[in-house]
């Protein structure tokens, strides 16, 4: 395999069709959301608010004020947070497909427009949604088997009166860490083959992810080296936006912090929320850009490998 020439044809593929990038743009924004946890909960107290600096009691009670009196605004802006998470999924697997399908028709000679990929990522959305929740059901029952198997020794050892259970429970929880990494980039491909077997091959959502772990084990060579190839300019494009982000975040920062000294409070506001939402639009646009040319790459990437494949059930 010519990894360099599916590299520049990738390359020269976001490049030319630039109407790709409104689905990069979407990945960028939607796509690399996650379903968050409950995160650290604490409840404050009385006595809480009393121990602390008069700074921040003043804020905690001010916080409390605006909870109580603004209530119903509150359950509305959640209620809006979880529409637009539900539009950001569809979206986002919408967005997905439609990458998937234009860089297929324009390796075909086809027909192929903006309209044209929405339509392709509407025709496949249930077969992705069911195919990613599959995946995702999988993965967190296995991912929930290795918590409970690190949590046996860890709730065992840690009833001694003692604190050598760390010796022990420390190291097994950093090798889990470092077991889960490997796991999460497998899935990743897993999900990325998977996706373009129902796109380009019209599969099913077993069949998908089936021959999907066919191509993998037949391929491992071409796809790590892919994915290596893929995270090094992702390495790079970071490199780039963090410096793009001290470029302009320092000089802002240096006149945010004479705004606040000198009281401005209403102009120190209106300048950091246009300097987040500028960063915000900023990396989307670098991001979405980035997310066309390595679905492009994936998806050359996959044509290649299919070329002589024979489709067959894998179990």
């Amino acid at each position: 395999m010519d990894y360099g020439e599916i590299i520049r044809r990738a390359w020269d593929i976001t490049k030319k069709y630039k109407y790709l990038w409104i689905f990069g743009f979407i990945l960028a924004f939607f796509g690399g959301r996650g379903g968050g946890g409950r995160g650290i909960e604490y409840t404050f107290r009385g006595e809480d608010l009393q121990k602390a600096p008069l700074i921040v009691q003043q804020f905690l009670f001010g916080l409390q004020s605006i909870l109580r009196n603004n209530i119903y605004l509150i359950i509305l802006g959640v209620m809006f947070l979880i529409i637009f998470a539900l539009a950001g999924l569809v979206l986002s697997i919408i967005a997905k497909g439609a990458l998937i399908g234009c860089v297929r028709d324009v390796e075909s000679n086809e027909k192929s427009s903006l309209i044209d990929g929405f339509k392709i990522g509407a025709h496949y959305f249930w077969r992705m949604l069911g195919k990613n929740l599959l995946i995702f059901l999988v993965v967190s029952i296995v991912i929930l088997f290795f918590i409970l198997l690190f949590m046996i020794p860890f709730f065992t050892l840690s009833s001694s009166s003692n604190y050598r259970f760390l010796w022990f429970t420390i190291p097994l929880f950093i090798i889990f860490i470092i077991f889960m990494i490997p796991i999460g980039v497998f899935i990743t491909i897993l999900n990325d083959y998977s996706s373009r077997f129902i796109v380009i091959k019209n599969n099913g959502i077993i069949r998908s992810i089936k021959n999907a772990l066919r191509l993998i084990f037949s391929n491992f060579k071409h796809t790590i080296i892919i994915a290596l190839i893929l995270f090094g300019i992702g390495i790079l494009i970071g490199i780039i936006l963090f410096i793009i982000f001290l470029i302009i975040g320092g000089p802002v920062a240096l006149l945010g912090f004479s705004l606040y000294r000198a009281g401005a409070i209403p102009p120190l506001v209106i300048l950091a929320v246009i300097a987040v939402l500028f960063l915000i639009v900023l990396s989307v646009i670098i991001n979405g850009i980035r997310m066309t040319f390595a679905s492009s790459v994936w998806t050359l990437t996959f044509l290649k490998l299919i070329e002589d494949l024979q489709e067959k059930p894998v179990l």
